[in-house]
């Protein structure tokens, strides 16, 4: 009776694993690539002011439905593990890092191709800062418009955004300190765009994870949304089997 009975349970158990690890629709932040298979620490040794990039991906499955895809509206939050955000991490015109050491760009036409490519090199975007509501903490919006919408398959992972870091002042004279530092980015959402309005959704849930940690190490501050990670404080409590409370209010109180 117990070998009848344990085939079919199996059985069901696999194809629902199988069905939510595949179409699930939800977001993914990660270094150097996107997905699962994307690292969430990054430790670098901040030696030299020169060389590549550092990069940071983001990426998400669509809902269903998504067929008049024309662009995307990301939102990255910054928190440092100190109570002030390092200089390394202050960017703008009048800030240590000036206005070029923080970029972004959606041009995937050259790799990685780990994920699917939505623009094919025509996406067109940027993003602006926002100063975060503590001292240790700041934002992004971020955002890539097509100039002809494209349908999205459900079952498939797209690259949304890479943000690169550069190595601009980082030792020697005029360096900004901090480099060393932990410092944490949380995806809290991407927002798919149609060109028929109605069908806009946001993405919340975090596939693999929605947060990357820059040396590594525990974020000694409360999460912005009240949620303290298990064992301590960590960069982010992804609980993938409970939505987090994100909403936009909560969202845009991290923001002055």
């Amino acid at each position: 009776m117990h070998g009848r009975l344990a085939t079919p349970l199996i059985l069901v158990a696999v194809a629902t694993t199988l069905a939510s690890s595949t179409f699930a629709a939800g977001i993914n932040l990660g270094w150097n690539d996107c997905g699962a298979t994307a690292p969430e620490d990054l430790i670098v040794a901040c030696n030299t002011n020169t060389g590549p990039p550092y990069e940071l991906f983001g990426s998400f499955v669509p809902p269903a439905g998504i067929d008049q895809f024309v662009g995307l509206e990301a939102r990255v939050s910054w928190i440092a593990a100190d109570s002030l955000l390092p200089n390394w991490w202050q960017y703008g015109s009048t800030s240590c890092r000036g206005t070029n050491a923080l970029t972004t760009d959606f041009d995937f036409t050259g790799g990685p191709f780990t994920c699917a490519d939505p623009f094919s090199g025509a996406g067109q975007g940027g993003f602006v800062t926002m100063a975060g509501a503590s001292p240790n903490a700041f934002g992004m919006r971020i955002f890539v418009a097509l100039p002809e919408p494209i349908a999205l398959d459900p079952s498939t992972e797209y690259y949304g955004f890479r943000i690169r870091l550069a190595r601009s002042k980082t030792t020697g004279a005029g360096s900004c300190t901090g480099c060393d530092r932990t410092v944490c980015g949380i995806l809290e959402n991407i927002q798919l765009v149609q060109q028929t309005a109605g069908n806009d959704p946001i993405l919340e849930q975090p596939l693999q994870r929605a947060d990357a940690i820059w040396q590594s190490g525990f974020i000694a501050i409360s999460d912005p949304f009240g949620q303290p990670g298990p064992g301590g404080l960590t960069c982010f409590d992804d609980r993938p089997t409970a939505a987090r409370p994100h909403t936009w209010g909560a969202i845009k109180a991290l923001y002055r």
